[in-house]
């Protein structure tokens, strides 16, 4: 799945669409630990190939951020271990979603961080039994939809 995520097929690029969806629809909350032998959160076998390195990002567009993430102490906190599981297997195949700082969603796409700004959520309800919600890339890529 990874060399076919890397690839550029039509089949690559809706993969890459699925997992960008999947690392970004969910309610599931990162964590930033300090001391991992004193954490509540979850913990999970699975390791993003970056975990371990310290990686500088730059936001881009009119949010100033700038941070020095740790990957391997990113936990997820969910109420749904469903949604957990399904952003830990979204991080196992490079789509890394480490955070959220209000509407801003930061996701790490084999080692390249990508910002969405999110504009709307449905929450889950037991007759449509999904959520949904509308991001917009930040910044919007030329020659692409900006808003997903």
């Amino acid at each position: 799945i990874v060399a076919t995520l890397r690839g550029n097929s039509k089949h690559s690029e809706r993969l890459k669409r699925f997992f960008e969806l999947l690392s970004l629809c969910h309610t599931v909350v990162p964590d930033r630990e300090t001391d991992l032998s004193n954490s509540l959160s979850s913990t999970h076998p699975f390791h993003h190939p970056l975990q371990g390195h310290h990686m500088s990002m730059h936001a881009h567009h009119r949010h100033e951020l700038t941070a020095s993430v740790d990957l391997s102490k990113i936990r997820y906190r969910s109420n749904s271990p469903d949604e957990e599981a399904l952003v830990i297997a979204a991080k196992c195949l490079g789509y890394f979603f480490y955070e959220k700082k209000g509407s801003l969603l930061t996701v790490d796409v084999f080692g390249q961080p990508q910002s969405f700004e999110i504009l709307g959520v449905n929450e889950f309800n037991s007759n449509r039994k999904r959520m949904s919600i509308v991001v917009r890339r930040i910044p919007p890529p030329p020659n692409e939809g900006a808003i997903l």
